[in-house]
């Protein structure tokens, strides 16, 4: 049988067996137990959500059973009823009760009445495959959830595309950011070397008058001879020269004269552009400026790195977890609107009782039914 029926007796509470019944008073519970046993392993071809990849799976499914019960209480014996999932009508003294239950792959159909000196009846079940089609506008609406689902996925995909575009600009921007950091370290290293240097090159230059005054006054006793009055003439302008890097100011006529004499250009400007002073001021200063920013980079160079790892966590933790969920957890969904095409047919090939089909259209009926008093 592709139903199998297993009824459960219970009077005030208690399990009754159904011979234990007749002549009994009290509250009568009956528990109507419907299996289907019709279920098959079968192979579903399915598209997986999101991904649109072609997959297939092995589920058991049944055919479509719908079982029709039904069952005749005599208003003498039985009163005060409950059967929330049931409906009856009032014939005489007869009241008749009837349920449908599609058991996939189960169903309880419960009754709860008032009995007195019970005479139970039979109980009635027909059962036959059948498929429900769904009304238009629900059917309309299961047709559209994959499409609905797919364009969800499409959506949070998207979204990932955009957090993909938005971090590979933050890491530009991380990258500059860093590389305007490094900048000003190294600027920071240079300019400090280059202090150094200026102080080094104005003792260098320092000692260099002063070697060449120490040397014009040994030869002051000697400028007599026309060689060493040049050679103390020149040492007089090379000092002058080196004052002039050391804390610069115009070119005197002595040293014009002498570019003249050397067949050197005059100068386009009149005076040393700057002293070492002034150049170590410039130097130092923009030292300290290189200093006072550097915090500020380096806050805007980790902010900028940390948004770049926030946007991928974003991702990985965000949206590609929300893409997984939607294919895991619309998985089993997916599989049973597939499976559905599969039990309809089932239910149409399931038109014999015994034997292999034949050309001749057929049907298939169960009607079975419990001891009981009356008939139906």
């Amino acid at each position: 049988l592709p139903l199998a029926v297993d009824i459960e007796y219970k009077l005030d509470g208690r399990e009754i067996s159904f011979d234990a019944l007749e002549g009994k008073t009290g509250t009568l519970e009956i528990n109507i137990n419907l299996k289907n046993t019709t279920g098959t392993p079968q192979k579903i071809n399915y598209t997986q959500i999101g991904t649109g990849i072609e997959k297939t799976t092995m589920e058991t499914l049944h055919v479509p059973i719908i079982a029709m019960v039904a069952v005749n209480l005599d208003i003498d014996h039985f009163s005060n009823f409950e059967a929330p999932e049931g409906v009856y009508a009032v014939v005489g003294n007869t009241i008749k009760m009837n349920w449908i239950a599609l058991p996939v792959p189960e169903q309880t159909i419960k009754l709860v009445v008032e009995g007195r000196n019970i005479e139970m009846p039979s109980i009635m079940i027909t059962a036959f495959p059948k498929w429900i089609p769904l009304p238009a506008k629900y059917q309309d609406k299961v047709d559209e959830l994959e499409s609905k689902l797919n364009q969800l996925y499409d959506g949070v995909d998207q979204v990932g595309g955009y957090l993909d575009k938005l971090q590979d600009g933050a890491a530009q921007i991380a990258d500059g950011n860093a590389q305007i950091y490094d900048s000003l370290v190294e600027a920071e290293e240079k300019s400090g070397q280059m202090i150094q240097a200026i102080d080094a090159q104005a003792k260098l230059t320092e000692g260099s008058i002063k070697i060449n005054d120490g040397i014009r006054e040994k030869l002051a006793p000697l400028t007599w001879i026309s060689s060493m009055k040049k050679m103390s003439r020149y040492l007089k302008v090379q000092s002058e020269l080196l004052t002039l890097v050391v804390e610069g100011g115009p070119f005197s006529e002595r040293v014009l004269e002498f570019f003249k004499d050397q067949g050197i250009e005059k100068p386009e400007y009149e005076e040393f552009p700057a002293s070492m002073e002034t150049l170590k001021s410039g130097v130092e200063a923009s030292l300290e400026k290189t200093q006072k920013k550097l915090p500020d980079v380096k806050r805007l160079k980790d902010g900028s790195q940390s948004l770049t790892e926030n946007i991928a966590k974003v991702k990985k933790q965000g949206t590609e977890v929300i893409k997984s969920s939607i294919v895991e957890e619309n998985e089993e969904l997916v599989i049973k609107l597939a499976g559905l095409e599969i039990a309809e047919e089932m239910a149409k090939d399931y038109d014999r009782f015994a034997g292999e089909k034949s050309e001749i259209p057929s049907c298939v009926q169960f009607i079975m039914k419990t001891p009981g008093k009356y008939s139906h």
